[in-house]
């Protein structure tokens, strides 16, 4: 997960200038899902298209590296963790 924004435009800006910057993500697809915490809606961002764990671990690491910020979500069955920060702290909700 690349960041999480307050509509779909906004995550759809920030995929074009995350793939511009960091030039790791070519090649990967974006998804975005929308969640709620607190009753406030969240358009999260990600990144697609990973073969395994470890290889979503290397292009956030890459991203890190270079000054941004990203997690790698884990999956359970079909369905990620839902991830969305509250004041510094990750909160997740299934």
């Amino acid at each position: 997960q690349l960041g999480a924004f307050s509509n779909t435009a906004s995550a759809k800006k920030a995929w074009d200038q995350f793939n511009n910057r960091y030039s790791v993500l070519s090649g990967f697809s974006s998804a975005s899902s929308t969640v709620v915490v607190n009753g406030k809606t969240y358009v999260r961002l990600a990144a697609m298209g990973f073969d395994s764990k470890q290889s979503a671990d290397a292009v956030c690491n890459s991203i890190k590296a270079k000054g941004g910020s990203c997690i790698v979500r884990n999956v359970t069955g079909n369905q990620p963790v839902k991830l969305a920060s509250n004041g510094g702290r990750k909160i997740a909700a299934r």
